[in-house]
């Protein structure tokens, strides 16, 4: 294991980058995606634990996306890294807050609540990431999933403002796979 505490930011930063992955939009990009579908679909049949699916199996899916192409997963990193660790943290911190949105959307009896709640909680690991790797877009696409989530939940039809935060939370995906740094841009 590296002395971490002998490397300085800059190193930290690229080393973080170097075990990255795109597996992760990738994998968010296909559970709001399909979460989306499903919103549409079902409408007001929509069971509202799959809301909870769409932040909670990127995850273990980009796991699968990065194993099938041959690259090491999340699990396979460098679990004594300092930023991994923090980033573990943080995950754990915002599965706590969810608690408080199902709360909220509970006494609201709303969907549309807590998919917005989902869609910015979930957003919010982009800003430790990206100061974790050097790059600023965690924090644009933090505000930038926020904005399209806010225009969705306030501008979209009644009957569809679940399955427009849904598809708001995947278009963000979107620009997070063609902006990112990729392992070996970190300055």
């Amino acid at each position: 294991m590296p002395d971490y505490s002998a490397q300085t930011l800059a190193q930290l930063n690229e080393s973080y980058l170097s075990d990255s992955s795109d597996g992760m939009p990738i994998a968010g990009f296909l559970c709001w995606a399909a979460l989306a579908l499903a919103a549409w679909f079902l409408g007001d049949a929509l069971p509202y634990w799959l809301i909870l699916v769409a932040p909670a199996a990127p995850l273990p899916l980009s796991a699968v996306i990065d194993k099938l192409r041959g690259r090491a997963t999340v699990f396979e990193g460098d679990s004594g890294h300092p930023f991994s660790k923090l980033f573990m943290q943080f995950v754990t911190v915002i599965g706590v807050l969810v608690f408080f949105v199902i709360v909220t959307a509970q006494m609201a009896n709303s969907l549309a609540i807590l998919a917005l709640g989902v869609g910015l909680l979930s957003g919010l690991i982009w800003v430790p990431h990206g100061w974790f790797a050097g790059d600023p877009v965690g924090l644009v696409q933090f505000i930038f999933r926020s904005a399209l989530c806010f225009a969705a939940y306030l501008f979209a039809p009644e009957n569809l403002v679940v399955v427009a935060i849904a598809a708001a939370v995947a278009v963000s995906y979107i620009h997070a796979i063609l902006s990112m740094k990729k392992p070996g841009e970190a300055q």
